[in-house]
């Protein structure tokens, strides 16, 4: 049994690392956790330009098709550097709930990223 990473784990993990490396000093970090928002919007922004936003979802529904070990992969990066975003909220369990119910547009939703972006301003709006 194989249990190493693939290239295409290990690539997602570099590109992670590499992003967290520049982006999440921990004086960056204070001042994300210090703003009125409580993440960084540019980071977010970053997050959909690296294509990390379509991670978890099928290819049917404009994703990866990834599953929980490149998931297990980016969290880990995200743990060493204490990511303040909320991915896992806002992509993994709002997106998966979505991906998998038979709403008709989901499949433009998940597309589109209003969906998270949507789910995200919700996310706000309840902690605030």
């Amino acid at each position: 049994m194989n249990l190493n990473y693939s290239d295409e784990q290990n690539m997602l993990r570099d590109q992670v690392l590499k992003f967290c490396e520049t982006n999440y000093d921990f004086t960056d970090r204070e001042k994300i956790l210090d703003s009125d928002v409580g993440y960084s919007p540019d980071n977010w922004k970053q997050f959909a330009e690296l294509g990390w936003l379509a991670v978890p979802f099928s290819e049917d529904n404009g994703g990866f098709n990834f599953g929980p070990i490149e998931l297990t992969v980016m969290f880990e990066e995200f743990g060493k550097s204490l990511v303040v975003e909320p991915y896992l909220s806002s992509v993994v369990m709002s997106g998966t709930i979505l991906e998998n119910s038979n709403y008709a547009a989901k499949q433009e939703l998940l597309e589109s990223n209003m969906f998270l972006l949507h789910m995200l301003k919700l996310i706000l709006d309840t902690t605030s």
